[in-house]
């Protein structure tokens, strides 16, 4: 599984999110915490982004992978686990 494919099955499961070439991350409103899949160099990382009013976010890595698969893969489930609680 790629990030397109991670995605796609998440916009069809009504969880919305914004795919790029090398990020995916939940579709938000402003000054709303979220959670990214990012490359970051060779590794991928999950990562926690805490946004308070007028500022980009900080960000706090939680998880990283050696491949996008991996990375895609717990990133769909981790999604979908919030929806399913």
């Amino acid at each position: 599984m790629n990030i397109n494919q991670a995605g796609r099955l998440l916009n069809e499961a009504n969880r919305k999110t914004i795919c790029n070439t090398n990020s995916l991350e939940e579709f938000r409103g402003q000054a709303e915490n979220y959670y990214k899949l990012e490359k970051k160099g060779e590794e991928w990382s999950f990562v926690f982004v805490a946004c308070e009013r007028n500022s980009k976010g900080i960000e706090e890595t939680i998880k990283t992978f050696e491949n996008e698969s991996e990375a895609s893969i717990f990133y769909y489930l981790y999604e979908l686990s919030k929806w399913y609680r």
